[in-house]
């Protein structure tokens, strides 16, 4: 359990190395969709609130996270759940706030039991999407897409299936949003 909880384990260090390489494009792509979560659009707006380097980005890379859903029509709300609020999906993140960016805490639940608990986001989106692999869960149609870009782009886990066309979309367009932005 601690393995799970420890949000320097290399799966959760792994995370953030992809969330950070693609935080500009995700938020830059997530900022140009006409529809977006408040969940978003209040964690882009607080990125500016920090000066430090460090700080700066660990909101990118938690804006970044919260763009994923949207950008592949997906809903945010499947994965992180605020207070009072049922979960669709038997795996999903309990908040303890309305907006996940203001969350303290964050508990990962299965079935309606407590697997674990982290008092930082991004530990806890590395959490939720190992407990997949360690109970050997199918993802959830309503956030396969979400799923399968962070296994597949985030953290470099090839399973030999074929990428879905609007995953493979975003792919490129963030390579080419990247590749531009070295020149």
């Amino acid at each position: 359990m601690s393995r799970l909880q420890n949000k320097d384990a290399p799966l959760s260090r792994s995370l953030k190395r992809g969330l950070l390489k693609y935080a500009d494009s995700l938020i830059k792509f997530g900022n140009g969709k006409k529809k977006h979560t408040n969940q978003f659009t209040v964690a882009v707006s607080r990125i500016s609130n920090y000066r430090g380097q460090e700080e700066r980005e660990e909101a990118m890379m938690k804006a970044a996270l919260l763009a994923i859903p949207g950008l592949l029509q997906e809903k945010l709300d499947n994965v992180f759940v605020s207070p009072g609020t049922e979960s669709q999906n038997p795996v999903h993140i309990q908040t303890d706030a309305e907006d996940v960016i203001d969350s303290e805490s964050f508990v990962l639940s299965a079935d309606g039991e407590t697997i674990a608990t982290s008092h930082d986001l991004l530990s806890a989106a590395a959490m939720w999407v190992s407990s997949f692999y360690i109970f050997n869960l199918q993802y959830p149609s309503d956030l396969s897409k979400t799923l399968i870009f962070i296994q597949k782009v985030l953290l470099n886990i090839q399973d030999g299936d074929s990428t879905p066309r609007p995953i493979f979309t975003l792919i490129n367009k963030l390579n080419i949003e990247n590749a531009s932005e070295l020149r």
